[in-house]
């Protein structure tokens, strides 16, 4: 009894731990580990233990099964329909736009996370994108540039290479329109769908803010 409880345990840990893992290291290679997990099936291979070079040793056919269901399940790429925010602010503005985004996918019924970040490290924002459906990303913009942390965020995401998005860029700005449109050529690049990118000077109206829920609401009928 010890160890059945002891061993999932160990399973939960698998999938809060394994996944960041599987996100960092296979993510732009995702589609050979799914292969490898094809052939193995197809070939009709009688597994018996998972011995890796670290972490768990896994033995007998339920663990197993539950440990390969795991990595097919992320290696696919298939997404759960959720929705991820990710978002950096100066004055509020950005943040408010992403508090509107957020709140639309939760009216839509729709699984949403929101990361702002100032506060989270992008190593870990990016484990949300693994199973993803929506991905939209805010800007406020600085010396007519994306600003450090977006751009950093950005260049992170664009070398991890996860597929089959539907995405939308939003942000702010004071000067000059037109930077997030950066954002949005990654999105294209990447091979997304995406809808037009949303930008608003200064700090947001009510009836701009009912503007970009309309274009959230594009976005999901994709």
């Amino acid at each position: 009894r010890v160890r059945v409880i002891f061993r999932i345990q160990q399973i939960c840990f698998l999938k809060a731990i394994r996944k960041p893992f599987l996100l960092h290291a296979v993510m732009k290679v995702v589609h050979t580990a799914e292969k490898a997990l094809n052939t193995a099936g197809t070939l009709g291979l009688d597994i018996e233990m998972i011995a890796p070079s670290h972490g768990c040793i896994w033995s007998g056919k339920d663990e197993v099964n539950t440990i390969l269901g795991l990595y097919a399940k992320w290696a696919s790429g298939k997404n759960e329909g959720k929705a991820v925010v990710v978002y950096d602010s100066m004055w509020g503005a950005t943040a408010k736009m992403a508090e509107t985004v957020m709140a639309e996918f939760q009216d839509a019924g729709i699984p949403v996370t929101k990361h702002c970040l100032a506060v989270e490290n992008v190593s870990e924002v990016m484990v949300d994108f693994l199973d993803a459906a929506y991905v939209c990303i805010g800007n406020p913009t600085l010396n007519n540039q994306l600003f450090p942390r977006v751009a950093g965020f950005v260049t992170y995401m664009k070398g991890l290479a996860p597929r089959g998005k539907k995405a939308l860029a939003f942000g702010s700005y004071g000067w000059k329109p037109g930077v997030v449109k950066q954002i949005q050529q990654i999105y294209e690049e990447l091979g997304w769908q995406t809808v037009a990118p949303f930008e608003e000077k200064y700090t947001p109206k009510a009836e701009v803010l009912e503007q970009l829920k309309e274009r959230v609401r594009e976005l999901i009928k994709l």
